[in-house]
């Protein structure tokens, strides 16, 4: 049928064309799945195009191939029945092949574009047939015509395909997003419909009846004035754009340049260092935070003095190397922390957040901030060094109690064990040995629970080289005949103060350290001066508080250390010796004791170079403290009073037993709390003085002594206990109030005679609290075991028991 009555019907096979072309079409765009999508397309643009070649045989070749009235007869056009025009065939062969390259492969969109542009150029070719009047255009007299809606469906056909891939081929152009795109969008449906549009008034006016001549020369002026028109409007929509564009990009550059001004004054005042370098180790720019962090006057000459950063920043070349390979790996490192040089040599730790910048995937440049993290170093440094003393604190808590029941009792039987073979030299000599054995071990606990800052210390004020040349002798005898000993000592040196047996304990521990890095021998050089720490000598040490110190200096010409070694000397339980000939104690403890003194100590050592350690103490401006000479040899107290002693460990409380009983005490010994109070209820007499461990199972000394106090006023309480300060402290007799023997019972306390009269008038507690300023002993001593017998209690103030002069 026809859509225009009269006019040429569009025949069956034209629309079964129209809708095979349509359903590729559907494949093409809305299908999800592309392989099936592609495969249909494929098929009905095969379809679309065989319609057409079929039709172009049959004209080509007079012969009827059965086709045109396939599926429908056609009872107006007698010719040639049911057969589409040569132009609606040849439309159909250039919209199914451009449908068939498009399902086919989406690379080859251009040339399907270009074939749909040509079927669309055929459709307007015989449009403007029908617009004006030439029927040439659209068919001829011998052949079926192409109807007209055939052709608007041909140009409907080939928007469609050129729209169903806008992105590519020639499309691209038209579907830009900038202005030549823009451009097209706006004219090109001008240029199609105006001039076709004004050639159709033309020809069907009156004119074109009156005078051909003045509809032509009509229609070239309407031409003249539409493409002046357009060209002006195409002007003034370009001036307009420019006009946008270059407002756009002032108002682009004034928001830069207000933005570069902020980003400046933020890289100028930024209190983190700010930087950017080159791969290859080359400042490009800092900030003046950067700057003043290394040392530099200006980020001017901080950039024109680093020429190589690996080299001359690094104290560890190597960190560059791995800087690097992570920027190049990540393209970015956040806190990578690293140690480097300032202009003066000094190191510090710094802590980098960087990011590469790359160009066409090869980095250009490095840009980020870097922090000084140096306090934050030396903290962690500390509090590592903290819970390390802290592990051995427990530790030495863990084992003092009965270590030092143990050695109590090794000390008190030797020195009852000389007195019994007082006529044979060789047994008191072997005596004596043992003893010694007892109190090094006595001191061993008493260093460990020192470096663990765990033990009371008696800090007095002393002279430094006194204490070298007291420690001389014994120092060469450590030594040994094969390691030269050389003493320099400094006139008018200050005075320190401090604990005298650690600072002999310090010397010692140095000593040993040095020889057992001299194993074929070598030198070892103990030198004394004054020093005085400024801020320039103490750079590397910003810890340390300027003022003046002591400088207690160990040098020799051993094996030396690395950086590596030197960073772990002062652990606890670190050691480089082999398995069984050192604790890695040594070295720690000569560290707490200096820290417990408020000093310093370092190490200086290179491999091969021997090693030198200083000491530096404060300088104090007090007296000297003489020594207390003794002008006679002491007593040892006897007496008849009752004691009540409670002890958990036997040996322990059999000594004390024997020792207390020697004198004269009457002693009732008790294992515990429980039985104590058992054996004190049953009592009538009166116990003069309760001396009791701190520690038991069960009742504590503590809570033993409470009870029995309560019902026996007279009684005096004296405790006893081989544990650590913050071990007795949770049981409460370290207040002012109470009095405590330390295990093991040593050699060094004396009877101080002065506090007799005091118990003897039996003054009260806090009398003799106010009065009385040393211990009265129970120990196992050899000056007063060869007058009398062996053992004495070492009483603290304020309770002292009851005890009479000889």
């Amino acid at each position: 049928k026809t859509v225009l009555p009269g006019r040429i019907a569009m025949k069956a096979n034209t629309a079964i064309g129209f809708l095979c072309a349509g359903l590729a079409l559907l494949f093409l765009t809305h299908l999800k799945n592309r392989g099936i999508a592609r495969i249909g397309a494929a098929v009905a643009a095969a379809l679309v195009f065989t319609v057409g070649l079929f039709t172009l045989l049959e004209y080509g070749f007079h012969r009827d191939l059965g086709i045109d009235q396939l599926l429908f007869a056609d009872l107006v056009q007698p010719t040639y029945p049911g057969r589409m025009a040569p132009i609606t065939a040849v439309n159909f062969c250039l919209a199914g092949l451009s449908l068939l390259v498009l399902s086919i492969s989406e690379k080859r969109v251009k040339w399907s574009q270009i074939l749909s542009l040509l079927s669309g150029f055929s459709a307007l070719l015989a449009i403007i047939g029908y617009l004006y009047g030439v029927p040439l255009l659209y068919g001829s007299v011998a052949y079926t015509s192409m109807a007209l809606h055939t052709g608007v469906g041909f140009l409907i056909l080939s928007a469609a395909t050129l729209h169903s891939r806008p992105s590519g081929g020639v499309m691209q152009v038209v579907s830009s997003p900038y202005a030549g795109g823009w451009l097209a969008r706006k004219l090109l449906p001008i240029a199609v419909l105006i001039p076709a549009s004004l050639g159709a008034v033309y020809i069907r006016s009156s004119f074109s009846l009156s005078d051909g001549r003045l509809a032509l020369a009509c229609l070239i002026v309407s031409q003249i004035v539409l493409f002046v028109v357009l060209i002006w409007a195409l002007a003034f929509l370009l001036n307009r754009s420019e006009m946008e564009r270059a407002s756009a990009q002032k108002a682009l550059r004034e928001s830069e340049e207000l933005l570069g001004q902020k980003y400046r004054v933020m890289f100028e005042d930024a209190i983190v260092g700010i930087f950017q370098s080159t791969p290859e180790g080359q400042f490009l720019s800092v900030n003046p935070a950067m700057a003043v962090m290394f040392g530099y006057d200006s980020p001017q000459e901080m950039v024109t003095t680093i020429n190589d950063i690996p080299g001359d920043l690094y104290a560890d070349p190597k960190r560059r190397d791995d800087f690097n390979g992570l920027l190049e790996q990540h393209g970015a490192v956040q806190n990578f922390d690293c140690q480097v040089y300032r202009k003066d040599g000094s190191k510090m730790w710094v802590s980098a957040n960087v990011r590469a910048v790359r160009d066409d995937g090869a980095t250009v440049r490095y840009e980020g901030t870097i922090a000084d993290i140096t306090e934050r170093k030396l903290l962690q440094e500390q509090l590592g060094q903290a819970q390390k003393m802290e592990a051995v604190g427990r530790l030495a808590g863990g084992v003092a109690h009965d270590f030092n029941n143990a050695i109590g009792v090794i000390i008190g039987y030797s020195a009852l064990l000389k007195d019994r073979v007082s006529g044979d030299q060789k047994s008191i000599h072997f005596v004596e040995e043992i003893t010694k054995a007892g109190h090094r071990a006595a001191s061993l606990t008493r260093q460990l629970l020192a470096f663990s800052r765990k033990q009371v210390i008696k800090p007095t004020v002393l002279d430094l080289n006194s204490v070298v040349k007291e420690t001389e002798n014994m120092l060469r005898r450590l030594l040994g005949e094969d390691i030269r000993m050389l003493v320099v000592l400094a006139p008018e040196l200050g005075r320190i103060k401090a604990d005298m047996g650690q600072i002999e304990q310090v010397l010692m521990n140095l000593a040993v350290n040095a020889r057992d890095a001299m194993p074929q021998g070598g030198k070892l050089v103990i030198e004394t001066s004054n020093a005085q720490l400024d801020k320039t000598s103490i750079t590397q040490h910003p810890w340390v508080k300027p003022g003046e110190y002591v400088m207690l200096s160990v040098s020799d010409t051993g094996c030396g250390m690395d950086k590596e070694t030197q960073g772990h000397v002062f652990e606890p339980f670190y050691t480089t010796k082999p398995a069984g000939k050192g604790t890695g104690l040594g070295l720690a403890t000569v560290y707490g004791i200096v820290k417990q003194s408020e000093g310093h100590i370092w190490v200086y050592s290179e491999p091969g170079k021997g090693a030198r350690f200083k000491v530096y103490l404060p300088r104090v401006q007090e007296s000297l403290q003489p020594v207390p000479l003794w002008s006679q040899e002491p007593t040892l107290p006897s007496g008849s009073e009752t004691i009540l002693l409670v002890e958990d460990d036997d040996a322990m409380r059999e000594l004390t037993r024997n020792c207390l009983a020697s004198v004269g005490y009457s002693v009732l010994d008790v294992q515990d709390g429980e039985n104590a109070i058992r054996i004190a209820s049953q009592q009538n007499r009166p116990i003069h003085l309760l001396l009791t461990d701190v520690v038991m199972p069960g009742i504590s000394g503590r809570q033993l002594g409470e009870s029995l106090v309560a019902s026996r006023s007279e009684m005096k309480v004296l405790y006893m206990s081989g544990y650590t300060a913050d071990l007795i402290a949770d049981h409460g007799v370290l207040e002012v109030s109470t009095m405590l023997l330390e295990k093991p019972f040593t050699q060094d306390s004396r009877v101080n005679k002065r506090d007799l009269p005091l118990l003897e008038n039996n003054y009260p507690v806090d009398t003799i609290a106010s009065r009385s300023s040393s211990f009265v002993t129970v120990l196992c001593d050899p000056a007063i075991t060869s007058r009398n017998t062996s053992c004495s209690p070492k009483v603290a103030d304020p309770h002292i028991f009851p005890a009479k002069t000889p």
